[in-house]
């Protein structure tokens, strides 16, 4: 792996934030309730899905550049404001038909409160864009831990003052407000409403797959928890919601680090594919045999670590969380094989596959909650499986390479971690006590970072 101090700082950049909001989350999940969450939960796919169309993937588009300019930078910036002024008037507007929509109270003000955060993003998605580009991860994690820290301290204070979901209303806008305040002042970016149509158009064909890409995942990944809030109950979304959260701490938070900080790093081997194929192999190597096993072990404690984290009163979402993990470390490997992608500028190629396993993946889940409303969340897992094979047939058109040698590969990566977990599912069966268990596994844990370690030092070396 290349340049790995910038994968450490930006695992730092997404960790010690979510350590964070992890803590702050227990405390509010004690003092809100489950549907105060739910609230929140059918509202994200269309924030997440407006923060995608503010970015428009030209923050991608000026990563990828070798040069850029003042204008360009100028230029990015104008779109993505007029894009997140566009995006907040349409969503004042249409509130109380949302609210109407899904029938729950206050949801209009939330909506409008909410969606002040688009006009924020795009204020500071250049100066943090700079940031990725010049590979300052370092300078990016403390901005994330101010804004987290800044963000749930009033999230809490407010939660004690009795405010119910407004707490949450609050955390949304603080950090997105202080980490682009930051962001501005270490750059020392200027806020420039130039707009150049010349650097658009070099600009937007990158940009635009991209977003396309990245709308269309947005809508796959958040619609099991509002058509849960909808055609459930909204508590029911409340569990989900916190079990994805812990989900995506945990899977989608690593895969979205590794996957920024790649991709200024893969797109510069481009020209060298038999170079590329390596440092590809090496960073998927890395992330599975090291985040993997952790993840097993969530599955097997999902119910200890819910009580634990979010109380007992929050144990429906146990059930949740355990099958979502599953679904959580496919798409770990989906990311990095989009990223390789992404980098390779295949982004037309990858759209076009995108919209086919994204389309077929929404059927699967929208079949399976008509069947039943549990079965939905096993729907939800076989298409993240859909999902992973095409990327695997894209990547293997763009590289070159068998689709079998490229499977072979994945599973031989997998293999450690899956026997970490067959074994620790072993003695689950022959040991009782909880205590037991849990000091077996800890032992077992240990015992498989230390062979890992060894594998990963010794392969280090021979590289060298």
């Amino acid at each position: 792996m290349r340049n790995k101090r910038a994968y450490i700082w930006g695992l730092c950049s997404k960790i010690v934030p979510s350590a964070i909001q992890l803590i702050a989350n227990m405390i509010l999940a004690r003092l809100l309730s489950p549907s105060d969450f739910g609230t929140i939960g059918v509202l994200t796919i269309i924030f997440t899905l407006a923060n995608v169309l503010v970015d428009s993937g030209l923050g991608g588009s000026l990563i990828k550049e070798e040069l850029i300019s003042k204008r360009d930078c100028s230029t990015i910036g104008s779109f993505s404001l007029g894009i997140s002024v566009i995006l907040y008037l349409c969503l004042y507007v249409g509130a109380p038909n949302i609210e109407q929509y899904f029938n729950i109270p206050d949801l209009t003000l939330i909506i409008r409160l909410l969606s002040l955060t688009f006009i924020i993003s795009a204020i500071g998605l250049v100066p943090k864009t700079i940031l990725v580009r010049n590979l300052r991860f370092g300078t990016l994690c403390l901005i994330t831990i101010v804004g987290a820290l800044g963000a749930s301290l009033v999230s809490i204070i407010m939660a004690i003052s009795n405010l119910g979901v407004f707490s949450l209303v609050a955390f949304q806008l603080v950090n997105v407000l202080v980490t682009t305040i930051i962001a501005l002042g270490v750059t020392r970016y200027s806020v420039s409403l130039y707009f150049s149509l010349k650097s658009f158009k070099r600009l937007i064909s990158f940009g635009l797959f991209t977003t396309i890409t990245s709308v269309i995942d947005t809508i796959y990944e958040n619609l099991l928890t509002t058509l849960i809030g909808k055609y459930i109950n909204v508590a029911q979304a409340g569990y989900l919601f916190q079990a994805k959260r812990l989900e995506e701490a945990m899977t989608t938070s690593v895969a979205l680090t590794i996957t920024n900080v790649s991709f200024p790093i893969m797109t510069k081997l481009k020209e060298d594919i038999s170079q590329f194929k390596v440092e590809a192999i090496s960073l998927m190597r890395t992330v599975v045999l090291l985040i993997f096993p952790l993840l097993f072990t969530v599955i097997l404690f999902s119910e200890l670590l819910v009580t634990f984290i979010l109380g007992k009163e929050w144990l429906p979402a146990a059930f949740y969380l355990s099958v979502l993990m599953w679904a959580g470390m496919i798409l770990i490997i989906e990311s990095l094989l989009r990223s390789f992608i992404k980098s390779l500028c295949a982004v037309k190629e990858l759209m076009y596959i995108t919209l086919f396993k994204r389309a077929l993946g929404i059927f699967i889940i929208v079949s399976t909650l008509i069947i039943t409303p549990r079965l939905a969340i096993y729907g939800y897992v076989i298409s993240c499986f859909i999902g992973l094979l095409a990327n695997i047939y894209i990547y293997s058109v763009v590289i070159k390479t068998s689709i079998i040698v490229i499977w072979g590969t994945i599973i031989k990566i997998v293999i450690p971690a899956a026997l970490y977990f067959i074994v620790a599912k072993l003695l689950c069966g022959m040991l009782d006590e909880t205590f037991q268990y849990a000091l077996s596994c800890i032992l077992l844990l240990g015992i498989y970072y230390a062979i890992v370690t060894c594998f990963l030092y010794k392969n280090r070396n021979v590289a060298k």
